[in-house]
């Protein structure tokens, strides 16, 4: 019994690959270093929106929120609240000139937040590149309501 080794089988579909004209272009089809860099510049440009990660927990003082922003700063990032609203938009933009390997991106989330939100207890720092937002609670006394019968 004579057994085939997975280098040989890829070396055979390599061959039959390249036999058909796959893998290699011919030397008139290889695109100019220009052409490349405008390819890759605009696959820079169409990550530049991305959703972040996000954590919520609820206590019973507090609700928090927690979004991974990562290469933003705090200038870059703006927070509004309406309506039970919370909206975080954030635009980083980078200087190519300065770094290369920097890309340039934009943010939009919305929240919307319960009803025993207090709009005036809403804090947010930025630490890490973690987004934190947390939001205090109005106090909801339990209140019995009693149930009449008219009979």
């Amino acid at each position: 019994m004579k057994f085939i080794s997975s280098g040989s089988i890829l070396t055979c579909l390599l061959a039959a690959q390249l036999s058909e004209g796959f893998l290699l272009p011919t030397m008139g089809n290889f695109p100019t270093f220009n052409e490349l860099e405008s390819h890759f510049n605009q696959i820079r440009s169409d990550m530049t929106s991305f959703t972040p990660t996000v954590r919520s927990r609820t206590y019973p003082e507090e609700y928090v929120i927690q979004m991974e922003v990562p290469g933003f700063s705090s200038n870059e990032l703006n927070l509004s609240f309406k309506n039970f609203n919370l909206l975080v938009e954030g635009e980083h933009k980078c200087d190519d000139e300065k770094d290369r390997d920097c890309l340039s991106k934009s943010i939009s989330q919305a929240f919307y937040l319960p009803r025993d939100v207090n709009p005036d207890k809403i804090e947010s720092t930025l630490e890490n590149g973690i987004l934190t937002i947390r939001s205090g609670r109005n106090e909801t006394p339990e209140k019995k309501i009693s149930v009449h019968s008219n009979n």
